[in-house]
């Protein structure tokens, strides 16, 4: 239904009428609502839609926006990174540890070595030395028992060497008492005949040789016949 239009009258009683103005923001706010509609009208026209989009436009759209996958990958291996990082270092500090532990341990050792050379030097004595020389002569000359030439070598007769230097000899001589018991043998055998048991006798009296009865015993098995 049209609106009424409102009719005044002049001071001469002539009608007049006014008409209302339109208003112009309600006609600037349907301009606008009808401009919106008509772009999103073009935009559904001319627009392919998301799921007609070419691999390179897809290519495109994923190198500017990374998926979650990707951002997930990265996390992973950076996880990775940092934990074989924060192993490598346990590593070298085990490392480090061992390695101050060996040299440690190796140093002790040598300290240890040297100290125990210095001692043994210190107790070995020129009558030492000269012992050993003597009771390698001996032997090399002649058959001797351990204690016939422990005798010979502290006897006042012989060479008169100390006790311990005299035992030192005797230990570290090169000598077989058991081949010197068989080599004493076959001199006795040679020089004076005897039977096995004054021979035994022999090898083994304090007047003797003074070898063992195991050393006498060897001897009468291995002397020449």
């Amino acid at each position: 239904m049209a609106k009424k239009e409102e009719v005044y009258y002049d001071a001469q009683g002539n009608p007049i009428v006014v008409k209302k103005k339109k208003n112009p923001f309600l006609f600037g706010c349907l301009g606008l609502v009808l401009l919106m509609l008509l772009i999103g009208a073009c935009s559904a026209i001319f627009l392919p839609p998301s799921d007609e989009l070419t691999e390179e436009d897809k290519e495109v759209v994923e190198d500017i926006i990374p998926s979650d996958d990707d951002t997930t990958e990265n996390e992973d291996t950076t996880t990775d990174e940092d934990a074989a990082s924060e192993e490598d270092l346990a590593n070298e500090d085990n490392l480090t540890v061992e390695e101050e532990i060996t040299t440690e341990e190796v140093t002790s050792n040598n300290s240890n070595t040297e100290k125990n050379s210095t001692n043994e030097d210190t107790s070995i004595t020129r009558d030492h030395v000269a012992a050993l020389a003597a009771a390698q002569n001996y032997i090399d000359i002649m058959p001797f028992s351990k204690a016939g030439l422990y005798d010979q070598l502290t006897s006042d007769a012989g060479n008169a060497f100390p006790p311990e230097a005299a035992q030192y000899a005797i230990d570290n001589v090169e000598a077989d008492f058991k081949e010197e018991a068989v080599e004493a043998a076959n001199s006795y055998n040679e020089t004076f005949p005897m039977s096995d048991q004054e021979l035994l006798q022999q090898l083994t009296s304090e007047a003797g040789s003074k070898f063992t009865q195991e050393e006498a015993q060897y001897a009468l098995q291995h002397m020449d016949k």
